[in-house]
């Protein structure tokens, strides 16, 4: 008993417990449920928290002739095995009638010249004999008789326990377990139960199916290494009925196919479907094919038939339920062993029959009927199905679906004749797959389908499609092969250029050719982007997107040139955001959102792209472009102007959302984002965790690796690597180098200077290296001079100056202050707090003791919620004794007995946001369970739980939830998981 998995129950459990131990006015309960529920584990469980009481339990049995008393004869006959001299006693302390009437049951009892006894002549004398046994063993120990399986009872057995529940001993307590579904409608038991539940001393305690939540419990506990798509699986096909999810989870740990159902079970199910022949069987086997409830009208036409006596012997024999006007049988699992039964022939006509049936529901999902006519063998009508799952699936955004249908129907296309067609194009669909793989942000898919579509023959006669395959692979790969999207890209312009109704293709084409030159630094990109534009605008049948897109594209570049007010170009691209809110185009929102809060940051105007990136970012999740990686830099953008102004609340309600909208489609740019939070946060080799690894590629490969490269500078910096920083500039020069990206590089030299500052060298050689390398990466790059759309290169270019003065020896506290006021003029609070920290080292170096004091406690207010600048302002002022008597967020996270980090998890240097996840993992969820909780990726919670693995000492997630319970980070009382 101890060694079986118990989960859930608790207000079940203490129902009963309370009965068990006499501490209610109840003395009886009985425990109701399906089979497989769980009823006589929840007994085992009460009863074994209680090792005092005495137990005594025996079954009712579906015998073709019944024998009374059974359940009682068996309860003693037990005791008498296991505890002969406690029956003898309590026995011989009774009345000398009792001997022989409980002799009549537990004949081994009586005396070796006794004549046998019929325990059914005298009913009166038995009942009591065995009111009085139960007294007797009372007194000596509390007693709990057990009565299973009461389905099966006979009327003298329910007699006598109708007898005790109004005669109960003290001291002595009654259970009873049912299977309801398993009382025939004319069972004397079913009134009996009624007639019980109505008794004050009676609690009834029905057991529900198990939450999804407790049913993944259930498999952990089985297992803590099964995967979370196995255990998803396994609570999918239980659906809360314990003993299904303990075979099924057992099973899966054996290695068996995820289809199949075990053995026990499926005898369990025929058994129960064995009670039904005929038309109900028929309904039966539609039902498991349909795999959803079907109305009563749906079933005449499948069978052929009316439905309507076939689903009243259904439901009578507790295989299907009634749910509304639809009817469905009653657990997933009995459908699989249902359509187990089935031939194939039979199979197939079924799906063909269920697909017909269902063809008039309006509010049906389309891809229902594909997969129903796929298993009919139905090619004809699969394909439209599938034409037409595909449109929908797009127009709810449901990107990753349209992209299977799209291809599905290009699949079936050749086994359909001409004439039996829908009305597109083959070129269309496998446009549509590629475009919707895209969007879903699953760029291997794309480029699978991409490089399918132009190895198909048949689609090189379709010019228009076949340009638009190949400006879609040219952008594809523009990152890893420079020279084959160039070619691929000119290919779709020469198709297209003179192709009547082909505006919006060429411009589109021309649009990424000249983009890509841009990007990489090639001859004619501004030349390029204008003739897109020039197409675009002379073809009245240009897509809307596409013009947005080139208006967007061109006023970004005339940022990124200096080419005119930066206020006007601000003004377009936010007029842009403006009109295209509210679902009317998405993509012109994402283009426009990049390109605003990207230039936003750059001109250090955080508070202006906070504001815009929130409801351009919410607006796409709210029409689901979430998904898309692209999406992610609309995201990380803005939580860069979040960190800026000081602000990691902000920084991770943007992280939130974002990676809401699609936990599964990783986006580089999140990642990175999220590792720069957790810097600020305090974990930089949470954040190096992060970054180690990831994987950047598609067209914004040097932005994305310039992106990560700081970052990583970043963390490595503040997580005391600043040996490590020096790789990390090599390997993102190796890629940003001589890009136009490279301007950007600000940050990241600024950074690299501080840690070539920061690295020990005695001999002073490596340090003037170094010094020189910096100065000439900083020049050849232009990343310091002066740009109307760069305003935020000034301040770093000021705490560049300062670090390389400090990396060469220089004590120039005049530097540091002239980077204090550039940060503080554009309002970023922590690195005007780091410039201060600098400045304070300085001046308390040479014993300007006021002065230092002054700037420490301003760097100490400004950098409370940047905990290891934090950290670093605190060491300086205890190394000082300056008291910076600052309070604020940063003191109290650190704070011993904090609210964010109780003093137990403080102790182990738990973030907050660790803190938080631990609370999850002790609660036993998932890794997705806790990515869907605090609203960040699977990936995101995998790194956070291996982080606390490694902080606690400990070796797998049991011990970290008993490590979270010991701290007290779990609810009193709340059951975990793990």
């Amino acid at each position: 008993m101890g060694d079986r998995v118990f989960v859930g129950r608790v207000e079940e459990l203490v129902d009963l417990s309370r009965v068990l131990r006499g501490e209610s006015t109840w003395t009886a309960a009985v425990v109701t449920g399906d089979a497989g529920m769980g009823k006589t584990r929840l007994v085992e469980q009460a009863w074994g928290a209680s090792p005092a009481l005495r137990v005594l339990t025996g079954p009712c049995l579906p015998l073709s002739r019944s024998l009374p008393f059974l359940a009682i004869a068996e309860a003693l006959a037990g005791l008498r095995r296991s505890d002969e001299k406690a029956l003898v006693t309590a026995v011989e302390s009774c009345a000398p009638y009792v001997r022989d009437q409980i002799s009549s049951l537990v004949p081994g009892l009586a005396a070796a010249d006794a004549p046998a006894r019929d325990h059914e002549g005298d009913r009166a004398h038995l009942f009591s004999a065995v009111r009085d046994v139960l007294g007797a063993l009372a007194e000596r120990r509390r007693t709990v008789l057990v009565v299973e399986d009461l389905h099966w009872a006979d009327e003298a057995t329910l007699d006598l326990l109708t007898y005790l529940l109004t005669a109960l001993p003290p001291s002595v307590a009654l259970v009873l377990t049912c299977r309801r579904a398993d009382v025939v409608d004319s069972a004397p038991v079913l009134d009996w139960l009624a007639t019980v539940a109505r008794l004050e001393r009676v609690v009834s305690i029905a057991l529900p199916p198990l939450t999804p939540q407790e049913s993944d419990e259930l498999v952990r506990l089985m297992d803590s290494s099964v995967d979370d798509d196995t255990a998803a699986d396994v609570v999918r096909r239980g659906e809360g009925n314990p003993l299904f999810t303990e075979q099924l989870a057992a099973a899966a740990i054996a290695g068996a196919a995820p289809s199949e159902v075990p053995p026990d079970v499926e005898r369990l199910l025929r058994r129960r479907l064995d009670t039904v022949e005929g038309l109900a069987l028929d309904a039966a086997e539609v039902l498991a094919v349909a795999e959803r409830p079907l109305r009563e009208a749906e079933l005449d036409r499948c069978l052929g038939a009316p439905a309507a006596v076939a689903l009243r012997e259904l439901l009578a024999a507790r295989l299907a339920d009634r749910r509304g006007d639809e009817f469905a049988l009653q657990h997933a699992l009995l459908a699989d062993v249902v359509r187990s039964t089935l031939l194939p022939s039979r199979l197939a006509s079924l799906h063909a029959a269920v697909a017909e049936a269902l063809s008039g529901r309006p509010d049906l999902p389309p891809a229902e009927l594909v997969a129903h006519w796929r298993r009919a063998d139905r090619p004809v009508p699969e394909l439209s199905a599938c034409v037409a799952a595909a449109a929908a699936a797009e127009e709810v955004y449901a990107w990753h679906s349209a992209a299977q249908m799209w291809e599905r129907a290009w699949d079936l296309w050749p086994d359909v004749s001409e004439g039996d067609r829908p009305p597109t194009r083959l070129g269309e669909i496998a446009v549509r797959a590629a475009q919707s793989a895209r969007w879903a942000g699953t760029g291997a898919e794309e480029r699978r389908l991409l490089d399918r579509a132009l190895a198909d023959g048949r689609l090189t006669t379709d010019r228009l499609s076949y340009a638009r395959l190949l400006t879609a692979y040219g952008a594809h790969v523009g990152a890893d092969d420079l020279d084959t999207s160039v070619h691929a890209l000119e290919q779709a312009v020469n198709l297209v250029e003179d192709l009547p109704d082909a505006t919006a293709e060429h411009a589109r084409a021309l649009h990424m050719l000249g983009h890509l030159a841009a990007t990489h630094g090639l001859a004619d990109g501004a030349v390029t982007i204008a003739r897109a534009v020039a197409v675009a605008a002379a073809g009245p049948g240009t897509e809307l997107d596409e013009r947005i897109a080139l208006r967007v594209q061109g006023t970004f570049a005339r940022v990124e040139a200096g080419d005119g007010p930066v206020d006007d170009a601000v003004r377009d691209m936010r007029e842009v955001l403006e009109q295209n809110l509210g679902g009317r185009s998405p993509m012109a929102v994402l283009w426009a959102g990049i390109g605003l809060t990207d230039t936003l940051l750059w001109l250090a105007r955080p508070a202006e792209c906070v504001a815009l990136g929130r409801r351009a970012l919410a607006d796409l999740v709210d029409h689901g472009f979430g998904a898309r990686p692209s999406t992610g830099y609309l995201a990380g953008n803005v939580v860069e102007c979040a960190l800026l102004q000081g602000d990691p609340t902000t920084a991770h309600e943007i992280l939130q959302v974002g990676t809401t909208a699609a936990p599964e489609a990783e986006s580089p740019a999140l990642v990175i984002a999220a590792a720069a939070v957790a810097t600020v946060d305090g974990d930089p080799p949470q954040a190096m965790d992060l970054l180690t690894g990831l994987s950047v590629g598609g067209a914004h490969l040097a932005e994305t690796v310039h992106w990560a490269g700081e970052t990583m500078a970043q963390a490595q910096v503040w997580g005391g690597r600043p040996d490590a920083v020096p790789d990390t500039l090599h390997r993102t020069w190796d890629v940003v180098g001589g890009t136009p990206v490279a301007r950007r590089a600000a940050r990241l030299l600024a950074v690299a200077a501080r840690a070539a500052a920061d690295a020990p060298d005695p001999s002073g050689f490596a340090r003037e290296a170094s010094a020189d390398e910096l100065e000439g990466l900083a020049g050849d790059s232009g990343c310091y001079d002066d740009h109307p759309g760069r305003v935020l290169a000034r301040p770093w270019a000021a705490t560049f100056s300062a670090e390389m003065a400090r990396l060469r020896g220089a004590d120039d506290a005049d530097a540091w202050r002239v980077a204090r006021d550039a940060w503080t003029a554009v309002d970023a609070r922590h690195q005007a707090a780091y410039a201060e920290w600098r400045l304070a080292e300085r001046l308390l170096r040479n014993r300007h003791s006021r002065a230092g004091e002054t700037a420490l406690r301003n760097a100490a207010a400004d950098a409370e919620e940047h905990l290891p600048l934090a950290k670093e302002v605190d060491a300086l002022a205890r190394r000082a004794r300056v008291s910076t008597d600052v309070g604020g967020v940063a003191a109290g996270r650190q704070a011993a007995g904090s609210d964010a980090v109780p003093p137990a998890a403080a102790a182990y240097h738990l973030t907050p946001r660790e803190v938080d996840v631990l609370r999850l993992l002790g609660d036993g969820m998932t890794n997705r369970e806790i990515g869907r909780a605090l609203f960040m990726s699977p990936r995101t919670a995998s790194v956070h739980v291996t982080s606390i693995l490694r902080k606690l000492g400990v070796r797998g997630r049991v011990q970290a939830a008993t490590a979270a319970e010991q701290m007290g980070l779990l609810e009193t009382g709340r059951s975990h998981r793990v």
